[in-house]
């Protein structure tokens, strides 16, 4: 059952361009739960909505890409939601990077259109997504412009999604929680498999609506306190309504002293 809800998925327009992985997980655990096909197509067809929801449209990254070749490049990534609410970027990367050390080579989890940002300042990004449209206009963007991009299918719920390393730092931006939703476990399965020393990891602390709600507190919480032994946390701020984690491999040097706390901040 699962190879037939697979192709059928992967034939459709609306998830054809998604990652073959993310098809295939979803069709297997639909078939696992339900025991008619049609049942089972039919849930992961909700689910796949349910994760690409807020996904841009194919109409969208057509925008995107001509505003990107008419030089316009924060007009492109203005259509990006997640890259939309961490406005303005400038100041955000100073903030980061003053506290990490300008990275050589940087790894963007769930990476979204942030690597164009990071690639035009010269930083090498490695961006890694579910969302095909995505990756092939970056690639193609990369590619005529000569910038030090390389952007990639992948899915953090699935086996062996990461490229090869090491990177300097690594960027999971608002993601673990989606992780955690759709599997347990799976924010520290993430964290532990990092190739690198250095990641910064953000949670939001508003609602969509704009709303606290002790999102802040309910983060620091549940990241403190799932984070593996092998990382420490060296620093811990907001900015832009987000919430931002830098941690480090026990034992890896760092500008900014001793972690916090044993590995865990002050909140």
């Amino acid at each position: 059952m699962t190879n037939s809800i697979y192709e059928k998925l992967a034939a459709s327009k609306k998830y054809a361009a998604l990652c073959p992985d993310t098809l295939r997980r979803v069709a297997e655990d639909c078939a696992q739960r339900y025991k008619k096909p049609k049942e089972a197509e039919k849930a992961a067809r909700e689910t796949l909505h349910g994760i690409t929801g807020a996904f841009m449209r194919p109409e969208e990254l057509k925008r995107a890409e001509e505003r990107l070749k008419a030089g316009d490049m924060e007009g492109a990534l203005e259509m990006h939601a997640s890259t939309r609410e961490r406005k303005p970027l400038g100041p955000f990367y100073e903030a980061l990077f003053a506290r990490t050390g300008r990275p050589g080579r940087v790894l963007d989890v769930a990476c979204g259109l942030n690597p164009i940002y990071l690639a035009a300042m010269g930083v090498a990004v490695t961006g890694v997504d579910i969302a095909g449209g995505q990756i092939e206009m970056m690639n193609r963007w990369a590619s005529a412009g000569g910038y030090p991009l390389e952007a990639r299918l992948g899915d953090a719920l699935c086996p062996n999604f990461l490229p090869e390393g090491p990177f300097d730092l690594t960027l999971a931006m608002k993601l673990l929680p989606v992780l955690e939703n759709q599997k347990k476990g799976a924010a520290a399965a993430l964290i532990e498999s990092l190739p690198s020393e250095k990641a910064a990891v953000t949670f939001p602390t508003r609602t969509l609506s704009g709303r606290g709600v002790g999102m802040e507190r309910h983060y620091s919480q549940w990241f403190e306190g799932l984070l593996p032994e092998m990382w420490a946390i060296f620093d811990r701020y907001v900015q832009n309504d987000e919430l931002i984690y830098l941690i480090q491999r026990n034992g890896g040097g760092t500008d900014h002293g001793e972690a916090l706390c044993s590995g865990h901040a002050h909140w």
